[in-house]
């Protein structure tokens, strides 16, 4: 069987994505295109490369034969259909009035800090360390690998920062600081730093540590071959929650997964923050969790262990068997949240589901559906869901082929809070 890549197959572009999908604007792709391939990717129904190949050799691949002009006009259709439907074209005071005075403005730059905020997760929050009572606690242990970071603090992909708030530099803005590295750099080969680390912590009144990934661990061009933070990390954390004044928060700044069970299991660390590459203000974001920001909360997953006699495999397929199809109906619910705390806050109400049990290779439960909401102290919100069975609840063979199985499901709302119930049947008729 021959394969093609996506941006040379026509079925996945045309009947797929500008059919099924009825995408009525541009598809782009990424890099590293051979340039004597490109146009017979733009005939197949590409309009955008992320470069300047179009650009550069457009007008010439045109000149030569290679390119209908025809085709060059429906891919700058549909690049000017995505401009025209935010009213680019239509004298929209939102875009003639915007110039050079609007970047960096301050309204940029608060943007940037609430978007830092609403960025940032709290996994813990044991005896509601979190917000830190300023009237008890007066001294700050910042032990952190990234507190002065800079370029780390955008990831990849990112434009010109306006200015970056380090977290360091955020933390001092609230009190008194000692500052200590913990590592010299995400690798954190050695232990020699850990020791000062563990005095600052031994005497603040609280202690944060940030740890976590940059660049340098994970990156288009990077595999990992676990999930455990790099080094002496893991080392760091527990000698420091070991040894430490006050409680001890965890911060984790990372784009991909890292295991940190050790730490939501050890009794000192009371609370954990997930904060991602928060940006150029991601600093300031950081620390306002500490204080004055209440941040969105998710719930944790079940622990999934392998024994000696599990792998993974394909799932077994019967030859002749009939092409399954699968129903369009909907599963309509909704979940009430109540906001039981002192704060206004916000909450990422997860919706996960499990197969019915005795399907071979079927996993666990998988998430179907999330949504972020926020609400006042002491009040109530009602969240409401709506699932297409096909599309949240098939489980896809090795053959690409979409089941929906019958039998008994259940539809689980965060850390199976509350689950209930649901039962699909077919009635066939010939």
């Amino acid at each position: 069987m021959a394969f093609r890549p996506a941006c040379a197959d026509p079925k996945l572009l045309k009947e797929t994505i500008r059919g099924e999908w009825d995408l009525n604007g541009n598809i782009n792709f990424d890099l590293r295109i051979q340039i004597q391939s490109l146009f017979f990717f733009l005939i197949l129904g590409l309009d955008l490369d992320c470069g300047s190949y179009y650009s550069d050799y457009g007008a010439n691949a045109v000149i030569q034969g290679k390119v209908r002009e025809s085709k060059i006009d429906k891919a700058l259709r549909s690049l000017y259909f995505v401009l025209l439907r935010p009213g680019f074209f239509d004298g929209s005071p939102k875009f003639d009035s915007l110039g050079k005075d609007e970047i960096c403005s301050e309204n940029h730059i608060n943007f940037a800090i609430q978007a830092a905020r609403e960025g940032i997760f709290l996994l813990k929050n044991d005896n509601d360390t979190l917000p830190l009572d300023s009237h008890q606690i007066k001294t700050i242990a910042v032990v952190w690998l990234h507190a002065n970071a800079t370029d780390v603090m955008i990831g990849n992909h990112a434009g010109v920062p306006c200015r970056i708030t380090t977290p360091i530099y955020a933390f001092k803005q609230h009190g008194k600081v000692i500052y200590e590295n913990g590592c010299a750099d995400v690798a954190c080969k050695n232990d020699s730093l850990i020791f000062p680390a563990v005095q600052a912590a031994s005497k603040a009144d609280a202690t944060i540590v940030g740890v976590g990934l940059d660049l340098s661990a994970e990156a288009e061009s990077l595999d990992r071959v676990d999930l455990l933070l790099p080094g002496y990390q893991t080392q760091l954390i527990n000698q420091i929650a070991t040894s430490s004044k006050g409680p001890v928060t965890l911060v984790i700044m990372s784009a991909g997964g890292v295991d940190i069970s050790f730490a939501r299991n050890h009794p000192n660390i009371t609370s954990i923050i997930w904060a991602g590459y928060p940006g150029e203000e991601g600093g300031q974001g950081i620390a306002d969790v500490f204080g004055a920001y209440n941040p969105a909360t998710t719930k944790r997953s079940i622990n999934i262990k392998l024994n000696k006699f599990q792998h993974c495999r394909h799932i077994n397929y019967i030859d002749g068997a009939l092409e399954p199809s699968c129903a369009t109906h909907n599963v309509e619910f909704s979940v009430e949240v109540t906001n039981v705390g002192k704060r206004d806050g916000s909450e990422v109400v997860m919706i996960y589901w499990n197969p019915p049990s005795g399907i071979v290779d079927a996993h666990i439960k998988q998430l179907v559906a999330f949504k972020k909401v926020c609400i006042q102290a002491g009040r109530s919100t009602k969240v409401n869901f709506n699932l297409n069975a096909c599309k949240s609840l098939g489980i896809i063979d090795y053959k690409g082929y979409n089941h929906l199985a019958s039998g008994g499901h259940n539809i689980l709302v965060g850390d199976n809070i509350l689950s209930f119930p649901l039962r699909i049947t077919y009635e066939i008729s010939h």
